[in-house]
C-alpha cells in the first residue's frame, strides 16, 4: 500500500533533493543513491504522481526533482503538468518503465535532465544525480538577451510615460522585433491607460508569487497591443499593501529578457534608487526633464547617481515638452551647464498631436510621422534601442531603398 504524500509542503522547501517515487523497493535505493553521493537531509517519499504535484504546488522545488512515471499512460503530458510547479532551476530526474528511445527523447525536450529504467540501482540512480549536480548551467550571454531600456522622469508631468510608449511603439514596428512595455508604478502607472487596455492582476501575482514566473505565466499576464508590443503593467488600490521586491522582479525581467528583444521600463523615480540593481548590461537609462529649473536641479541628482551606480548602461538627458512653457523655460546650453552633461535629445511639444494621442490612445508615432515630436522620438528609440535598432536612425526613404547608411 503506498504512503501518503505529507500534508505540508515543508519537506520540499529548500532542500537540494526531493524524490517522489510510486513503490518501497524504488524509495529505498533513491534514499541509498542520495546519500551515496553526498546529498544531506534526503527525503524519498512514496506518492502518486498527483499527489506529488499537489504538495510541489505549495511550496518551492527543489534543485534536484526526482519523480517515478511508471504505470502512466501519456508520462510527456504528467511531466508537462509537473513543470507547470517547478520553480526556475529545478532539474528534474524521471523514472519509468517504458523501454522506448522516441518518449526518451520526447521527455528530454520537455526539459527533463534524464530518464531512467526501472528497475534502478543504487548506481544508477547515483550516477544520474551526480551528473545532473554538476551540469553547467546555461548562462545567457548578453548579445543573446533583450536590451532593457529604463525611462526615468525628473517629477510628475514631464512625460516620460509618453516617451516610454513611443519607444515602444517604435522599436516594435520593425520586423523580427519583439518589444515589452512594463509600468513599474502599481498604483499610479499610465502606461496601459495612454494606449486604452485592460489592466489585470498578473503583475501583483508575479511579485506575490515567484516561483510561479515562467514563460507561460507571463504570456497570460501580459497585453498584446500589436503583433510585437506587449504590456505588463497594474493599477492596485491603494488599500493594498504592494511591494516592488527586487527578488520576484529580477525573475521577472530575467524571463522578459529571454523572450523579448527590448524591455521598455517606464520607472518612477521613487523606485529609480531600490531597482537599480535590476538594471543590468545591455541596457540603457533615459532621463526625461522638462527645460525647467526644477527639472534641472533633479535631472542633475538622478544624472550623478546614475553615473555613479549604473556606470555599466548607457545614459541619456531628453528634454521633453520644449516649447509649452514659453517664456519661462531655460536654454537647452543653460540647462547643460546645470547638469553638467550634455542632452542627448530634444522633444518639441506639439498641442494638438500630444492632444490627439492621447483622445485616440494611440503613441504620437503613429498619428504624424513627419512631425518634429516624431523624429525626436526615433532618435531617441535608435540611440537607446542598442546596435539592433541602429536603422533606425536612417531616414525612410533610404531603407526602402535598401541604404543603411
Amino acid at each position: 500500500m503506498s504512503t501518503p504524500p505529507p500534508t505540508s509542503p515543508t519537506s520540499a522547501r529548500q532542500r537540494a533533493f526531493a524524490g517522489f517515487v510510486a513503490d518501497e523497493t524504488s524509495r529505498t535505493t533513491v534514499t541509498r543513491a542520495a546519500r551515496a553521493v553526498g546529498l544531506a537531509d534526503v527525503e524519498v517519499t512514496v506518492a502518486t504522481l498527483e499527489d506529488t504535484v499537489r504538495l510541489l504546488r505549495q511550496a518551492c522545488t527543489p534543485k534536484l526533482l526526482l519523480v517515478d512515471v511508471a504505470g502512466r499512460s501519456d508520462p510527456v503530458a504528467d511531466l508537462a503538468e509537473l513543470s507547470d510547479v517547478c520553480d526556475e532551476g529545478t532539474n528534474v530526474i524521471a523514472l519509468g518503465d517504458v523501454n522506448d528511445v522516441h518518449l526518451f527523447r520526447q521527455l528530454v525536450s520537455c526539459g527533463v535532465q534524464d530518464y531512467l529504467l526501472k528497475p534502478v540501482t543504487v548506481d544508477d540512480v547515483a550516477g544520474t544525480l551526480t551528473r545532473a549536480r554538476h551540469a553547467p548551467e546555461a548562462e545567457a550571454k548578453p548579445a543573446d538577451i533583450g536590451r532593457l531600456i529604463a525611462v526615468v522622469g525628473t517629477r510628475g508631468g514631464v512625460g516620460a510615460t509618453t516617451v516610454a510608449v513611443n519607444i515602444a511603439a517604435v522599436l516594435a514596428r520593425e520586423p523580427g522585433r519583439r518589444v515589452a512595455l512594463v509600468d513599474f508604478d502599481l498604483f499610479f502607472g499610465n502606461c496601459s491607460l495612454a494606449l486604452e487596455l485592460e489592466v489585470g492582476r498578473g503583475f501583483r501575482e508575479a511579485l506575490e508569487n515567484p516561483s510561479r514566473i515562467d514563460a507561460l505565466f507571463i504570456e497570460r499576464a501580459m497585453v498584446r497591443v500589436e503583433e510585437n508590443l506587449f504590456v505588463l503593467s497594474a493599477e492596485e488600490s491603494l488599500e493594498n499593501r504592494v511591494v516592488l521586491d527586487p527578488k520576484p522582479l529580477e525573475l521577472l525581467l530575467n524571463h522578459l529578457r529571454r523572450d523579448f528583444t527590448h524591455i521598455v521600463i517606464d520607472l518612477p523615480r521613487f523606485a529609480a534608487r531600490t531597482q537599480l540593481s535590476l538594471i543590468t548590461a545591455p541596457a540603457a537609462v533615459a532621463i526625461v526633464s522638462d527645460p525647467t529649473l526644477v527639472g534641472m536641479r533633479d535631472t542633475l541628482r538622478l544624472h550623478t547617481f546614475f553615473k555613479k551606480y549604473a556606470a555599466q548602461t548607457d545614459l541619456s538627458v531628453v528634454l521633453n515638452r520644449c516649447g509649452a512653457l514659453r517664456g519661462a523655460e531655460l536654454g537647452i546650453k543653460d540647462f547643460e551647464q546645470g547638469i553638467e552633461a550634455r542632452v542627448s535629445h530634444v522633444i518639441p511639444f506639439d498641442a494638438r498631436l500630444f492632444a490627439s494621442s492621447m483622445t485616440s490612445a494611440k503613441p504620437v508615432v503613429k498619428l504624424k510621422a513627419r512631425s518634429k515630436p516624431c523624429a525626436g522620438l526615433e532618435a531617441l528609440a535608435a540611440q537607446l534601442g542598442g546596435p539592433a535598432a541602429a536603422a533606425l536612425a536612417v531616414p525612410r526613404w533610404k531603407r526602402w531603398l535598401g541604404m543603411t547608411t
